[in-house]
């Protein structure tokens, strides 16, 4: 929100917890960077020094950090600009932030097989989310846009847009169809600056090719897990 440096004397930012911002209107004489200080009435944040003025144009843009936990709503202060003191007030949106451990899952599946996992997700943000019950996870072999760009180029007959559909032929045979996941235990609502361990069940597709490494990622909000899927030749040869 811009406002006017001298004239309103509310200054308001809006935000995540880590990225609060404003403009704040300022002369050209003034669109410099000048030192800042914000304080809060909160006793949970008002020793926080963690106001940032960056000049845009005629104008400073302000930035707050506070902790990603801080829990939504309005949060009154005082901001100092120079030698000039403003009330502040910093609206806090609500932003679950979740982290998946592992970051990698290594399955080794033939084509329609099934397997089960255990991932453990936790929330640090300011709010709730809710793990649904069923996702899906394309997967994609391993150097699979290298080898189709190369065939695409060696093929010396093709041009135009018999190259293309060369290109388009290949880049279909390494995309391995879509893995389903069924979140067996641990669905549902999770709060904020809490863990729950997730039991999955995952079917892997038909179209898997013997011999082949696939990659594809499993995604909660923010959050990401890679799933490597192994795929073994009937014959016992190593897996490329």
């Amino acid at each position: 929100m811009a406002q006017e440096y001298g004239g309103e004397r509310t200054f308001r930012l809006r935000g995540q917890p880590r990225r609060l911002e404003s403009l704040v209107l300022v002369a050209p004489d003034q669109a410099r960077e000048v030192p800042v200080v914000a304080e809060f009435q909160s006793e949970t944040h008002k020793a926080l020094p963690l106001a940032i003025a960056k000049p845009i144009g005629a104008g400073l843009r302000l930035r707050l950090k506070f902790p990603r936990n801080t829990p939504p709503g309005s949060y009154q202060g005082s901001v100092r600009i120079g030698t000039s003191e403003f009330r502040l007030v910093a609206d806090v949106d609500a932003e679950p932030h979740l982290d998946l451990v592992p970051s990698q899952l290594t399955f080794t599946a033939p084509p329609e097989s099934e397997a089960t996992a255990e991932l453990t997700v936790v929330n640090d943000g300011n709010a709730a989310f809710e793990i649904r019950n069923a996702h899906g996870v394309g997967l994609f072999a391993i150097g699979g846009v290298e080898n189709a760009l190369g065939a695409a180029y060696r093929e010396s007959k093709c041009g135009g847009q018999e190259r293309w559909n060369l290109l388009g032929d290949k880049l279909a045979e390494s995309h391995g169809g879509l893995l389903r996941v069924q979140v067996q235990e641990g669905a549902g609502e999770l709060g904020p600056d809490q863990m729950r361990m997730l039991r999955l069940h995952v079917k892997f597709p038909a179209n898997l090719r013997e011999g082949y490494t696939y990659t594809g990622t499993f995604r909660l909000r923010n959050a990401r897990c890679v799933f490597r899927v192994e795929v073994p030749r009937k014959t016992g040869e190593e897996i490329r």
